[in-house]
């Protein structure tokens, strides 16, 4: 007894029921007895979308009636279930026997490089050949029903075909048929589909989605009368346009991707999706199928343009085979007029440059030391026939072997050594008795060698050591960012042409934006004092170079935020002075300022890092506009250091000078564009060895007691002898020589002196 309140239950139906304890697949609940209204209910009827069976959901699913003598059943719905069906239903028997579904279905993973494999065929094609081998036999698929060629009738006249690109359809192919019928497929037909996850239409859509699926070759098919002008043409549109697809959208396509149009204008997105006007409808009576081979890359471009991922972009954009194009079409033609009736015109099939695969030659001793394994020459031969090759043997250390069509991934020898291990059988493979472990990289090869060698891969290690003993934070950015971050380094970046998304569409000309997005979280995280450190890529537009991209190794300090605190120092802000000690710890640089820089990211407080004559990087204050797109209200500072332009320093300790220091302290007026690091150096060069270094201790502008355009710098040097103690005359004389070579070098007057040292010595 089973309560149910469908509208369409009645006495004497055949129906699907879910008993106590079973599991109802569209929704996953279990069935279990229940009381309603007083009557005990020990299961529930089903419909054919409880069921994941079918889409008729209004009503429960009827099979028939024990009183039926046609195929039609009280949902009123056309019944193709035969007579001889009907028979079979019989209470108690499970729906599966019932309706015939007792066929396994498999799902199959496959790799994107198999494009071969997405289809029935392919898959046993693949089954056939293991077995094969390890049967000793080798043995052919055999070809479906239809797919050799068809006569056509000479009273129907072909579909007229203008301009084919031959570069994005190399070979495209049509097949007219007229006076069909519009009916429902088959039984087995639909239940196939169904098990596959597609969705019964009619015999003309059916037999497209079926062929697909059965050969991995898409189809289309076009309503005759809707083409205007009677022909197809298969060209780009060259501008942008707005065209309405299958599903009723409208899509916004650039003019670059492959259209087949009629006379007039666009019919379908080539190898993506048709149109709706020219789809098939109930009162269609004249097709034309279409079958082609579609240019990969031009599909695999419009469907992500598009975000279309269709059955037929899937299988073209992986590449199908070019040698089963009229296969396929004329295995449709076949299901068509069987089923649907009607008459084939003269197939036409556009094929200009045919597809000769290149022979690969095959050394037997070389597919063993790829793979390791003892196999016999005889035995790689067939395993390349099993897979569909053709062998030809060359000598007694190889062989050529020239791949079929529809094996789009085997262009070269490694390609065949993966078929051998795989047809041999991977957990075949010998296990190794010991490994081999390269420790310092010397021994591998320069293409495989990490940039510099064993040698740069220490410097680094070191860098990022002396860098985290500092309180730095290792960090690994991403080298891919979005177009705008990648302008951020003042050159123009490298794109990628199949990239993940816009915002991993371009290679980093720096690796600040990374660090800048590091330092935000971890400010929005509550830390005060953040000092980031990354070494890795950056990439450059360069005709010169390889791939026209040039590859620098930079290493990129960040601080912001507040000093670590401690209770004898002040609390402060990190700065410029505080980096530019942490450089020094990496490498010995000297500094200049460095007026000119990269718009948007430094602020004129920016300084070139030397080493010797040669530039080797920049640090400087990050554009506080630029740190608040990262939002950071903080200051932030950053070097950028190219590490293949930094020499390496030994570390040189000297023993703390046991004898006094003097100090002498010097004011002098210069003008105002005399920065302080031209005086430092001017001391330095003119300096005597005992000379121990110098700093600026003020600075004072006054226009009456200065001048105008003047300013007073007060220097404190210091001097120290490593053997004895320094007399007065001794340092007069060395702080005289450091007053010419300041007038020399920067005209600087000793403030107070009426006269400069060299006006006095004339």
């Amino acid at each position: 007894t089973i309560c149910c309140g469908a509208k369409n239950v009645a006495a004497g139906q055949y129906v699907p029921v879910a008993l106590d304890g079973a599991i109802v697949p569209n929704g996953g609940f279990e069935i279990g007895k229940r009381t309603l209204r007083g009557v005990e209910s020990n299961g529930m009827i089903c419909s054919q979308t409880e069921l994941n069976l079918g889409e008729e959901g209004d009503g429960i699913w009827v099979l028939g009636t024990a009183t039926a003598n046609s195929n039609s059943n009280s949902n009123g719905n056309s019944n193709s279930n035969s007579n001889s069906q009907q028979q079979q239903l019989k209470p108690g028997t499970e729906l599966a026997l019932a309706l015939g579904l007792t066929d396994i279905v498999y799902d199959v993973f496959n790799t994107p490089n198999r494009a071969d494999c997405n289809s029935h065929i392919g898959v046993a094609r693949d089954v056939n050949a293991f077995i094969s081998v390890h049967n000793g036999v080798n043995s052919a698929i055999p070809q479906p029903k239809g797919a050799e060629p068809h006569t056509g009738n000479a009273s129907a006249t072909p579909v007229t075909t203008g301009f084919v690109d031959p570069d994005l359809a190399p070979r495209y192919a049509l097949q007219r048929i007229r006076n069909v019928q519009v009916v429902p497929s088959p039984d087995w037909m639909q239940q196939r589909l169904l098990a596959v996850g597609l969705r019964p239409r009619n015999i003309l859509v059916d037999v497209t989605n079926y062929v697909n699926m059965e050969l991995g070759q898409p189809l289309h098919a076009f309503d005759y009368n809707k083409l205007r002008g009677g022909g197809i043409e298969v060209k780009t549109m060259g501008a942008p346009f707005t065209f309405t697809t299958l599903d009723d959208k409208q899509r916004q396509l650039s003019g670059s991707e492959l259209m087949i149009c009629d006379l007039e204008g666009p019919v379908a997105i080539a190898g993506v999706m048709g149109g709706n006007n020219s789809e098939i409808d109930d009162t269609t009576t004249d097709i034309v199928l279409e079958s082609a081979y579609f240019n990969p890359a031009s599909i695999r471009r419009t469907a992500k343009a598009l975000g279309m991922n269709t059955d037929a972009s899937y299988r073209f954009e992986r590449g199908v085979d070019i040698g089963n194009v009229i296969g396929a079409i004329n295995r449709a033609t076949q299901l068509i007029l069987e089923y649907a009736g009607g008459e084939a015109a003269e197939l036409i099939d556009l094929y200009p440059s045919p597809l000769q695969p290149a022979p690969i030659r095959v050394r037997y001793e070389r597919m063993r030391s790829i793979n390791g394994i003892d196999v016999s020459d005889a035995t790689i031969r067939r395993m390349c026939e099993a897979i569909g090759c053709s062998v030809r043997e060359l000598d007694a250390t190889a062989c050529e072997v020239t791949p079929p069509t529809w094996r789009v991934d085997l262009g070269a020898e490694i390609d065949l050594a993966e078929e051998v291990m795989r047809l041999y059988g991977i957990n075949n493979v010998p296990v190794a008795e010991y490994g081999r472990l390269n420790m310092t990289g010397k021994t591998l090869h320069p293409s495989v060698q990490a940039a510099g060698g064993s040698d740069r891969l220490q410097r680094r290690r070191d860098v990022r050591r002396l860098l985290a003993a500092r309180g730095y934070s290792d960090c690994v950015t991403s080298v891919l960012t979005s177009p705008e971050l990648a302008t951020l380094g003042g050159a123009a970046p490298a794109h990628l042409k199949n990239a993940l998304g816009v915002e991993f569409s371009a290679l980093r000309t720096s690796i600040l934006p990374g660090l800048l997005t590091a330092a935000s979280r971890n400010l929005r995280h509550g830390a005060e004092t953040v000092r980031l450190s990354d070494i890795g890529s950056v990439f450059d537009l360069d005709a010169t170079a390889e791939l026209g991209v040039r590859q620098r190794e930079t290493l990129c300090l960040l601080v912001t935020g507040d000093r670590e605190t401690h209770w004898s120092l002040p609390q402060r802000a990190l700065d410029l002075y505080d980096l530019l000690g942490d450089v020094g710890i990496v490498a010995s640089v000297s500094t200049t300022p460095r007026s000119e820089g990269v718009e948007g990211l430094w602020t004129p407080n920016l300084v070139a890092l030397h080493q010797g004559d040669r530039i080797v990087g920049v640090a400087g204050q990050i554009d506080p506009q630029l740190a608040a797109a990262f939002d950071i209200e903080r200051d932030v500072y950053a070097a950028e250091i190219d590490l293949r332009l930094v020499s390496q320093t030994t570390a040189r300790y000297q023993p703390v000078g046991q004898y006094p220091s003097v100090r002498r302290d010097l004011a002098m007026i210069v003008d105002e564009a005399v920065t302080a690091a031209a005086i430092i150096d001017s001391i330095a060069k003119a300096a005597p060895s005992t000379f121990r270094g110098a700093e600026v201790f003020d600075v004072y502008r006054h226009d009456q007691h200065v001048g105008v355009g003047k300013k007073s710098v007060a220097v404190a040097m210091r001097f120290q002898h490593d053997e004895r103690t320094l007399v007065d005359d001794e340092v007069d004389a060395s702080v005289a020589e450091i007053i010419r070579a300041l007038h020399r070098d920067v005209a600087a007057r000793v403030r107070g002196a009426e006269s400069t040292i060299e006006e006095r010595d004339s």
